[in-house]
């Protein structure tokens, strides 16, 4: 497959719309030499004027929570540029993250790339890190970290509780069951494993499967096959 920056359309688009080398150049994980060589090649100008904003607004939109995005659509600018301006004027665009995401489900997300459990982008389950920093040690694969008042985003160590698998999949159980939608669960198992859909349904991984199998929804894969997630 073609990288990006070595269409000559796209490469124009970006320019166009990020105003400098650099921001081009961070767009697309490149150095700004080869994106001046790219350029070349390709008879595209440079810019005869960089696209400035108000750099003390945005620090000051920033500074009340205001997202980069929001920053960036605010002053009708794209988010490279704004870190580009806000680069070239001293400030650390790194420090206006949070610091943690949500995910879709509710769980809290932080940032520790060295973690060994640590996902590609280098976050791990905040709940998680929370109860191995209180014993003092990385947890197992088959311990589970339960939220006692059933808020994921309250991962004060005097709300979680460390169980074991079995133990956590027998709470759950215990519990009243959400609705299935299998077509939903199905489109959900495209980006997920299939023990945290069973999760959000409050059911076991197996009944999970056994479910969408009646349904026609999933189907296993023949013997030898890659395992299904």
């Amino acid at each position: 497959m073609m990288k990006p920056y070595k269409d000559a359309v796209k490469l124009k688009q970006v320019y166009d719309q990020c105003g400098s080398l650099q921001a081009t150049a961070d767009y697309f994980g490149i150095s700004k030499k080869l994106v001046l060589n790219h350029m070349k090649k390709f008879g595209i100008d440079r810019n005869s004027k960089t696209i400035h904003i108000d750099v003390e607004k945005a620090k000051d939109l920033l500074n009340k929570g205001k997202s980069q995005q929001k920053v960036a659509e605010t002053l009708q600018v794209s988010v490279e540029v704004l870190r580009a301006r806000l680069t070239e004027a001293g400030y650390q665009t790194n420090f206006y993250h949070k610091g943690f995401i949500t995910t879709w489900n509710g769980y809290i997300m932080i940032h520790k790339p060295d973690h060994p459990k640590a996902d590609a982008r280098g976050y791990i389950r905040e709940h998680r890190w929370v109860m191995e920093e209180h014993l003092g040690r990385y947890l197992e694969s088959h311990e589970h970290v339960h939220h006692k008042d059933e808020n994921k985003q309250n991962n004060d160590i005097s709300n979680l509780e460390l169980k074991v698998n079995v133990d956590h999949i027998a709470y759950h159980s215990r519990q009243s069951r959400k609705e299935c939608d299998e077509a939903l669960a199905a489109e959900m198992l495209k980006t997920m494993t299939m023990s945290d859909v069973a999760m959000h349904f409050n059911m076991s991984e197996s009944g999970l499967r056994k479910r969408l199998q009646r349904t026609g929804f999933y189907k296993p894969l023949p013997r030898g096959g890659k395992r299904h997630k």
